[in-house]
């Protein structure tokens, strides 16, 4: 059996797994879009880093940034926010709009180490549910490590209907997929 911590998204409330929403706690050192497209960008939602359940070498955020463009690609792009990353005390990161500020707290569940066949009834439906670490729903085969996924609710993140899963791929980058 694994184990994997099952997220949970209160309104405003400060969050030991993270943040949805406000002004995220470090600043970006680098990131995947040009400095003059800043604008078309807002902050998302900021995780913290830890060994046990989202382990990313020398990350102590992972940060999700999303377009603010209606009808754009609603796909995240991950930053990788290392130690050492300025703090954020002038507040003047743009966020993306219609979200509230949430925190991020969750609890440990165990998973089986491999899903039940594909014939997956409603009682499975938790091995869908905003996680970090566990069991990989979407069979990963590329040889990459499952972080985590989010759900749209119960938030009301824009993922076109889809989840926001994580993988840390060989190379040590973050990258981001909606399934």
């Amino acid at each position: 059996m694994g184990q994997a911590l099952y997220l949970d998204f209160s309104p405003a409330v400060e969050g030991s797994f993270g943040k949805v929403g406000g002004q995220p706690t470090k600043l970006p050192i680098q990131k995947p879009w040009r400095r003059e497209e800043d604008a078309f960008y807002g902050f998302l939602l900021e995780l913290r880093a830890d060994e046990l359940f989202f382990s990313v070498p020398g990350a102590e955020y992972v940060q999700l940034y999303q377009s603010i463009e209606e009808g754009d690609d609603p796909l995240p792009m991950a930053v990788v926010i290392p130690y050492g990353a300025q703090d954020n005390k002038e507040g003047t990161v743009q966020v993306r709009p219609g979200l509230g500020a949430w925190g991020i707290t969750g609890c440990v569940v165990d998973e089986p180490d491999v899903l039940p066949p594909v014939t997956l009834t409603l009682e499975h439906g938790s091995f869908f549910k905003s996680k970090l670490g566990g069991h990989d729903p979407w069979e990963n085969e590329q040889g990459r490590q499952f972080l985590g996924q989010i759900s749209e609710r119960p938030v009301d993140f824009n993922f076109a209907g889809m989840t926001c899963s994580l993988y840390l791929e060989k190379d040590g980058r973050v990258s981001v997929e909606l399934q």
